[in-house]
């Protein structure tokens, strides 16, 4: 498995999940959604760039981790960066 980005880190806690994009130095709560829980199981499905977190009494959630992943030192060092738009396809 090719790791997208070697800097960024999570850790579940007794008080919700953070994230990490610089090795641990600094860590940001990752909370869109998830209530303040202890989050005891983390599980990143790589090719659907999911991050599963396992909650205690709060069953599972689901976070979508793509963009997190583009957040590299280099990005990060910019004043201002535009990502790349996926292709929309109309059916």
């Amino acid at each position: 498995m090719k790791i997208q980005n070697p800097n960024l880190l999570y850790v579940g806690t007794d008080n919700g999940a953070y994230a990490s994009f610089n090795q641990g130095k600094e860590w940001f709560p990752f909370h869109k959604g998830l209530p303040n829980v202890a989050v005891h199981d983390l599980v990143i499905q790589p090719s659907a760039k999911h991050l599963i977190l396992g909650t205690h009494g709060r069953s599972l959630y689901k976070a979508t981790i793509a963009p997190l992943q583009m957040m590299t030192s280099e990005v990060m060092a910019k004043e201002a960066h535009i990502f790349p738009i996926s292709t929309i396809k109309k059916k």
